[in-house]
């Protein structure tokens, strides 16, 4: 599972130990870590499209410090948010990575297919949702498009994880 790394950089005189240490921490529980502190530009914006692409590749957002008073964070939280990648909490690290470490390989490459497929789903479905919320600002008509999609992306959330296709659904049993 592949993690992106959040939290103040501007105006955080110990940011570098900080996102170095959580990438550290993450690595040794057997997680595949994005850590932008990695990668150096001329501007923070072209730093922030950089991390908003690369954020859209990982699995969950990791918190590294108070994000509340960084803008970058607070950017990638919302787009974490809008196309389904988690937070990865603090309390389910150990229990995420233990839970991985003790499948077996072929279990292992299901949950990977499972959880690939999980997120392009929800990913799908929350770009056509900020798409559509885009569409509302440009055009009142919008609106109906925006419901519909809202109600595409919950039904996609509401079925994560596929229970229905590995346990079999309700009717089944």
């Amino acid at each position: 599972m592949k993690i992106y790394l959040s939290g103040a950089i501007t105006k955080n005189d110990s940011y570098f130990r900080e996102f170095y240490e959580a990438e550290k921490k993450l690595r040794n529980k057997g997680f595949d870590v994005f850590n932008p502190i990695d990668y150096q530009f001329n501007s923070y914006y072209e730093y922030l499209r950089f991390d908003l692409a690369n954020l859209l590749t990982c699995d969950y957002i990791y918190y590294v410090n108070d994000t509340i008073s960084s803008k970058g964070a607070f950017v990638e939280t919302i787009v974490a948010e809008a196309v389904g990648i988690k937070e990865l909490k603090e309390e389910d690290i150990d229990l995420i990575s233990d839970s991985i470490k003790n499948l077996g390989e072929e279990k292992k490459q299901l949950l990977e297919e499972v959880l690939i497929k999980d997120n392009k789903a929800m990913r799908k479905a929350g770009c056509s949702l900020a798409e559509a919320s885009l569409e509302v600002i440009r055009n009142y008509d919008g609106i109906h498009r925006l419901s519909l999609e809202v109600a595409n992306w919950a039904k996609v959330v509401a079925n994560e994880g596929r229970r229905d296709e590995l346990y079999g659904s309700e009717k089944e049993k």
